[in-house]
């Protein structure tokens, strides 16, 4: 294969690789992972690849985008060789400037759409090249570093109730063979700067599409498909009143469904829009037009058992819900919280330089290219 020769001589001159994973990788996540782990190439996910660079391989290095989360993108911004697998490269990972990402980089992009196959380009590498093992400890273990100095969750976020704090708690609890399913909006953001996925996990969303309320139908099609698995629904307020009626599907068939509702009372994401841009007011809280039932009674109503945060101080919700073998809805209020950071709030600048903006000699401490143009005067 002449790209996966032509990319084994690369990597050999380079001296800050990195892979980026898609959705379109799972099928090819085993390979994948295990010729990244070889060589230690660091490797950065999209929102889609959150089961397939997973929190606990020795190479994860962090959740790129316009809302890249832990790294705030100084991995994949810095590289000087980048392969990309099974990623359609939107404007959700590029920001609004496409020609500044991985600007440094020599980039292969091996997907489908291509007629090519990912897993097909990596078995070659690892098997044709089987003799190679080239390290990059050094560019990893920064990589690494900054994953962890750039977690979005910080630690009063863990020790007071907080959205983000609530979400990590969440995923560290849920078990290496659970199906997750999670919604639009706010808890997807939350999933790619909060969630630390596991191998073995399933994790699915329609993220590009994003209809409100599909968290539900993708929780009951997983059940359907996998019934032996824990299944774990992550969903707003929003969403869940898009598909409620579901919740009658689930008692119905005695879906064993964990349904976790990160209810701020408000359209979130949407709202956050508003406040930051200033746009013109829609109906998205309580003063517009918004609101949202109390959902505890709303499912005890369907039979189903559920619970608020107002009895978190009373026991852990969470291991209560896992440990049901009957469905369960957990109600985590945590009203007009939409703040979700760090996040690009420009589009004219590149998606290395995050907001909340760093100090600008941080900043530029942390870039091994040149920084963009006008960097020293971004506040």
């Amino acid at each position: 294969m002449k790209l996966a020769y032509a990319f084994m001589g690369d990597l050999q001159e380079s001296k800050r690789p990195g892979i980026l994973v898609g959705g379109g990788a799972h099928k090819s996540r085993d390979r994948i992972m295990a010729f990244a782990e070889k060589h230690r190439i660091p490797v950065f996910r999209t929102w889609n690849a959150l089961d397939v660079a997973t929190d606990d391989s020795p190479v994860y290095s962090g959740t790129i985008g316009t809302y890249g989360g832990p790294g705030r993108n100084f991995g994949v911004q810095n590289c000087d060789l980048l392969l990309i697998l099974g990623c359609r490269i939107s404007g959700r990972i590029t920001g609004g400037m496409p020609e500044t990402f991985a600007r440094g980089a020599k980039t292969y992009r091996v997907d489908i759409e291509d007629g090519n196959d990912a897993g097909e380009f990596v078995e070659h590498c690892l098997t044709r090249y089987s003799d190679w093992t080239l390290k990059f400890d050094a560019w990893l273990q920064k990589c690494i570093a900054w994953r962890v100095k750039y977690d979005p969750v910080k630690p009063e976020h863990l020790s007071e109730w907080h959205h983000y704090g609530v979400m990590r708690r969440l995923s560290e609890q849920i078990p290496s063979n659970a199906i997750v399913t999670y919604d639009t909006g706010g808890n997807a953001i939350m999933m790619g700067h909060c969630f630390r996925s596991k191998r073995g996990q399933r994790i699915f969303s329609s993220n590009g599409n994003s209809p409100m309320g599909s968290a539900m139908c993708l929780a009951i099609g997983a059940w359907f498909a996998d019934p032996a698995r824990p299944i774990i629904c992550i969903i707003g307020d929003g969403g869940m009143q898009l598909n409620i009626q579901e919740l009658q599907t689930i008692k119905h068939y005695g879906i064993p469904v964990k349904v976790f509702v990160f209810n701020n009372k408000v359209l979130g994401n949407t709202l956050s829009y508003i406040r930051v841009n200033k746009k013109a007011v829609v109906a998205c809280d309580e003063t517009s037009g918004y609101s949202s039932p109390d959902f505890v009674k709303v499912a005890e109503a369907y039979g189903i058992n559920a619970v608020s945060r107002d009895y978190w101080g009373a026991f852990d919700m969470v291991k209560w819900a896992l440990g049901l073998a009957s469905p369960v809805v957990v109600d985590l209020i945590d009203e007009d919280r939409c703040q979700y950071e760090p996040r690009i709030s420009r589009f004219d600048i590149p998606i290395e330089d995050a907001y909340p903006f760093l100090p600008r000699d941080e900043f530029r401490k942390n870039m091994y290219i040149e920084p963009h143009a006008g960097w020293e005067n971004i506040k």
